[in-house]
């Protein structure tokens, strides 16, 4: 699971933070971790205000390791949204 902090979102006067999963396929943990956020990095480009001092940041709360995605229902994007406290 991936917290995102003190995100800008167009159209939002007040910062956010979400929480969402990422399944990916790599060889090593440091390898999937790169993965996964610039995967989230790429949905939310266009999405996030860049202004200045709004410092927003990502955090790996939880990585499970899978052996197989075999009869697995693998889901690929969603974020799940909160205000942040001022």
């Amino acid at each position: 699971m991936i917290e995102g902090k003190n995100f800008l979102l167009k159209g939002s006067a007040k910062k956010t933070g979400f929480y969402t999963t990422r399944y990916v396929q790599d060889i090593g943990k440091e390898k999937a971790i790169t993965t996964a956020l610039n995967i989230i990095r790429q949905q939310l480009k266009n999405n996030v205000v860049k202004e200045s001092g709004s410092n927003p940041e990502m955090f790996i709360e939880e990585i499970v390791e899978l052996e197989t995605f075999e009869n697995i229902k693998v889901p690929g994007s969603g974020f799940t949204w909160f205000p942040m406290k001022e």
